[in-house]
């Protein structure tokens, strides 16, 4: 018989090898190679099988079962198999990986979180060009909360298998990484990439929606509330209470928002700039000072000539 100890060379730390050493009608011998970090993902096997492992460390799962396993290692089939650390060999000292390496599971968790944030910004800008012209952006944003969960939901179970989380403390991890992940893309983009401050992102602690306070009274300087942008728009709500909600929007020149509808009766008021607006088909000039009413429903867009900043009130 072919001498098997000769096709143990180390792996590419990105590959895995096997060869078939001895095959009749009882028993098939196979021999593997793993790289680092590499593994065969869960399956089973059509008869009785056993591992033995010659070298290297690795993490075996059987069923629910994860152990262990290091040369010298007999036991029955595994399910999963997922090389740890093949030894002290050329190709593991030079990558500098040991035991304090990030798990394979949470690699791909980070994975698919990035297919979960891509996924949601292509539903946010879908949003709000299809949904919030018909429905106004309120509505919108509610019905976008449904939409938005089931599509999580839907990644999540489309790749639950593939990132192989073996126990639920594993899954329990996942599920933090991923809202810890969330929580910091959201502030780090408003806040470093997009220049926003915390007025303006839903995880803002001294500001956004408030109820009059105590002496029944709020006081805003509307013009130092929310910078106005470079380019595009931003917005913060003042306001939101049973029955009113307050929209401060500022807009650079150029920017502005689509036709669409507002579910209730509102007023819209220019604090400073100019802009082209258009109100129940009608084109109007907004400037200082201008002050629109419209009832629920009725269409309206507004284009900033200069840059611009707005108050938009809901009547609900």
């Amino acid at each position: 018989m072919e001498p098997w100890t000769g096709f143990f060379t180390t792996p590419t730390k990105d590959g895995i090898l096997s060869k078939t050493i001895y095959h009749d009608d009882q028993i098939r011998a196979v021999v593997f190679g793993f790289g680092q970090s590499q593994e065969l993902s869960e399956h089973t096997a059509a008869k009785t099988a056993m591992l033995f492992f010659v070298k290297g460390e690795a993490s075996v799962g059987l069923g629910d079962d994860v152990q262990e396993a290091q040369a010298g290692t007999w036991g029955p089939h595994a399910s999963r198999i997922e090389a740890l650390y093949q030894g002290k060999d050329a190709s593991s000292d030079a990558a500098g990986i040991d035991e304090a390496r990030i798990p394979m599971f949470m690699i791909r968790a980070f994975a698919v979180w990035l297919v979960i944030i891509a996924t949601e910004t292509v539903h946010g800008i879908l949003r709000g060009i299809l949904l919030v012209p018909i429905v106004g952006d309120l509505p919108a944003r509610q019905i976008g909360v449904l939409i938005g969960s089931l599509l999580i939901f839907s990644v999540a179970h489309l790749f639950c298998r593939w990132i192989a989380a073996r126990t639920k403390l594993q899954f329990v991890a996942i599920g933090l990484l991923w809202v810890v992940l969330t929580v910091l893309f959201e502030i780090g983009l408003g806040r470093l990439v997009l220049g926003m401050p915390w007025s303006s992102t839903r995880y803002d602690g001294t500001k956004g929606p408030k109820p009059m306070n105590e002496s029944r009274y709020l006081v805003k300087q509307l013009t130092d509330e929310l910078a106005t942008p470079e380019s595009g728009k931003q917005s913060i709500v003042l306001i939101d209470n049973a029955k009113t909600k307050v929209i401060l929007f500022t807009f650079a020149a150029g920017a502005g928002l689509a036709e669409h509808v507002a579910p209730f009766d509102a007023t819209i008021q220019i604090i400073s700039g100019r802009a082209a607006l258009t109100v129940g088909g009608e084109s109007l000039e907004g400037k200082p000072g201008t002050w629109i009413q419209m009832v629920a429903k009725t269409p309206h867009s507004i284009k900033a000539e200069t840059p611009v900043v707005m108050l938009l009130t809901l009547v609900k």
